[in-house]
């Protein structure tokens, strides 16, 4: 199943191992709403104030703000409005189980770091990045490019809201 996902202009994700260099980075926000995402350490949604600003120069004033070592992402919603935060992490489907050896050499190409290997679908795996400066974006246009990847996806959190129907059993 493939999902729909497109970056909300201006709206960004950033994953900082560092909690207390992140912590005294805010006050240099002065072109950004920042909020901590709670569900995931070290992760804070950075917010636009200028919807006029060019995407690129947004994610370089973040990068001059957090530091090279920190990873940066578009926000994502789907058709229906649903916001979803990037994690960091890479959720891939190859079209057949890998063995170790065939698995540390794709890894390796691909410049990541396996997290897991699903025990019931050997061929799911996920994955980040070796170099937090790398472009997470570029990396998911080249795993949808291999012949050896089904599905590649951004792992993401979202939060939805069960509603229920009065008088419904």
């Amino acid at each position: 199943m493939r999902f729909k996902r497109t970056p909300v202009k201006g709206q960004y994700v950033v994953l900082i191992s560092d909690e207390i260099q992140a912590a005294q980075k805010f006050s240099d926000t002065a072109d950004f709403f920042i909020e901590p995402v709670f569900e995931l350490v070290g992760a804070y949604i950075a917010r636009s104030k200028d919807a006029d600003t060019p995407e690129a120069a947004l994610h370089e004033k973040l990068r001059v703000i957090f530091g090279k070592e920190c990873r940066i992402q578009s926000l994502l919603e789907d058709e229906e409005g649903h916001v979803f935060v990037p994690t960091g992490k890479i959720n891939v489907k190859a079209t057949e189980a890998l063995r170790k050896i065939e698995l540390n050499a794709w890894i390796e190409r691909h410049h990541l770091k396996l997290i897991n290997q699903s025990k019931w679908m050997p061929e799911t795996v996920t994955v980040t990045l070796d170099d937090n400066r790398a472009d997470i974006d570029q990396v998911l246009q080249n795993l949808e490019h291999d012949p050896t990847v089904d599905i590649a996806e951004p792992d993401v959190l979202t939060r939805f809201t069960r509603e229920s129907v009065r008088g419904a059993n």
